[in-house]
């Protein structure tokens, strides 16, 4: 009875989470200004291009203009790092023994979407952020928006604590098939044979395999900045990694620690919902 109670609210609130997660990473984006980092790749290319031993260096010219016309200009950014109230906010869904309605972030989310001003204001700043990210060539095959990156910022609070580690792993394991289509036993770290099945690590978007033996992967790489911090869906784990200790802060938080992973059928309800790829229904 209980564990039907825990799945149920589990499954309540990953789909808020998933439903909403523009509006409320949205929380986390900072406009800054990045004239350093555009006159340090300005001065590069310049040093680089004096050396360049070709008659039409119309392209480098051009790339550098680029980066001169920016400087001045705030760009929106999903800061890695946000205040303690804005994580409070996001664990507050995950864990309290409350109402998912009774939440800060519920209210928030909520107040936007009946405010044509404010949620029009919010989402032309995550088409900003969006914009930014879709020049990189790396940057743009990744989900700016996730409930993944959501989970990262409470995961960082509780890096140390086994407790709250394994209820956001009923988390993180719903996100992995929401993101494959395909079956996992794992949370936030990949353990077993799930290390060595490309099937599964080539649907991430921050992986690209090679061809020839299983588990003959890299990891695709890209120009980091020091502001955001990317997903790492294919993060590898050790028996020996896991956080022993830890306890909980609310008896939903314990429950879902010590509760099963949700069946490989609800994900799938749950991912239909979103992309119609099945036609099932939660029971």
């Amino acid at each position: 009875m209980y564990y039907e109670l825990f799945r149920e609210e589990l499954i309540k609130r990953y789909m808020f989470l998933y439903e909403n997660k523009e509006l409320i990473l949205a929380m986390c984006i900072r406009k800054i200004n990045i004239d350093d980092e555009l006159k340090e790749s300005i001065k590069t290319w310049e040093d680089y291009l004096k050396r360049l031993k070709i008659n039409d260096k119309t392209v480098f010219i051009d790339m550098i203009n680029s980066y001169k016309v920016q400087l001045g200009i705030e760009k929106p950014y999903l800061c890695d790092r946000v205040s303690d109230n804005i994580v409070s906010a996001f664990e507050e869904v995950l864990f309290t023994d409350g109402d998912l309605e009774d939440t800060q972030l519920y209210k928030h989310v909520m107040g936007l979407k009946n405010n044509p001003v404010f949620f029009e204001s919010v989402m032309d700043l995550v088409d900003d952020l969006n914009t930014r990210r879709s020049f990189n060539q790396f940057l743009k095959n990744y989900p700016a928006f996730s409930v993944w990156k959501i989970l990262g910022y409470v995961r960082n609070k509780y890096k140390n604590n086994s407790v709250a580690l394994d209820a956001l792993d009923k988390y993180y394991n719903i996100e992995r098939t929401m993101i494959t289509g395909l079956d996992s036993e794992n949370g936030y770290l990949i353990f077993g044979d799930e290390c060595y099945d490309d099937e599964k690590l080539s649907k991430y978007p921050s992986l690209t395999l090679t061809g020839g033996v299983p588990g003959s992967y890299i990891i695709c790489d890209y120009k980091k900045n020091k502001y955001e911090l990317e997903d790492d869906y294919f993060v590898f784990g050790d028996e020996e990694d896991k956080v022993l200790e830890g306890e909980s802060n609310t008896v939903f938080m314990h429950s879902l620690s010590k509760m099963p992973m949700l069946s490989y059928e609800d994900k799938m309800i749950i991912r239909s919902k979103y992309y119609g790829d099945v036609n099932l229904t939660l029971k």
